[in-house]
């Protein structure tokens, strides 16, 4: 279908940027959940990798396909220039998580509905990867009154709402009222309050320790420098096992 997308427009399928390992890591996981559902997915992250090797090996075969249908300069390409060029119209498809959006949503003429839409990963369809993002503030000051009192706004429906509407994210909390998001961002929330479950991101450490998130960036960078794909499913399954 990708090859399809690329005849009929004249553009690239999809932009797969991979000089970033985490960029290749979430394609995998999202091709593992995709492919295999949420029971491998939640066998892999839990400890039996090595029970489910087969699924491992078949998920980076497919990242793999996709990184031959790439652009050529796709193994140095950042995420944030294959959003600018998604945004130019260069392909026909990204695959990226909700904070893109907040970057269209900054981009006049870049009108959700109208210039570009969303789809869930085939195969993901009801499910929706779940990860957090972290508001820190520093101890190290001599007014921790003010700190503590910075992470209670940060924390409080207001702060939500202010935060995660410019983030292009969805907040954690029940009572922030979703009409000052975008479209995209309130079908979202709509979508995870449906949703039937909610994997944790390996990608982003909710899944995963972070000593298991090194390695796993790390196969996937050897996996980009030579395609070796039993050897980077191998790598993870190490990683992986208890």
């Amino acid at each position: 279908m990708l090859r399809q997308a690329a005849d009929a427009t004249g553009t690239t399928g999809m932009l797969f940027p991979m000089r970033n390992p985490w960029t290749v890591l979430q394609l995998f996981e999202t091709v593992l959940l995709g492919e295999h559902g949420h029971d491998v997915y939640r066998a892999v992250i839990d400890g039996r990798a090595r029970t489910n090797r087969r699924a491992v090996a078949d998920a980076l075969d497919i990242v793999s396909d996709y990184a031959d249908l790439a652009t050529d300069d796709a193994l140095y390409m950042a995420l944030t220039d294959a959003n600018d060029g998604f945004v130019d119209g260069e392909s026909v498809f990204f695959h990226q998580g909700d904070w893109a959006a907040g970057a269209y949503a900054e981009t006049d003429g870049f009108e959700y509905g109208r210039d570009w839409e969303h789809v869930p990963f085939p195969g993901t369809e009801g499910l929706y990867a779940m990860n957090m993002d972290a508001v820190v503030a520093s101890a190290n000051t001599g007014d921790p009154e003010a700190v503590g009192a910075f992470l209670e706004y940060a924390g409080s429906a207001d702060g939500q709402r202010r935060f995660n509407s410019r983030k292009g994210s969805i907040p954690p909390r029940t009572d922030v009222r979703m009409d000052e998001f975008t479209p995209f961002l309130r079908g979202q929330h709509e979508d995870f309050q449906a949703s039937r479950a909610q994997p944790l991101s390996i990608t982003h450490g909710l899944g995963v320790g972070p000593q298991q998130l090194i390695e796993l960036k790390t196969a996937m960078s050897t996996l980009v420098a030579d395609w070796d794909v039993e050897a980077a499913a191998e790598s993870v399954v190490a990683a992986l096992e208890d």
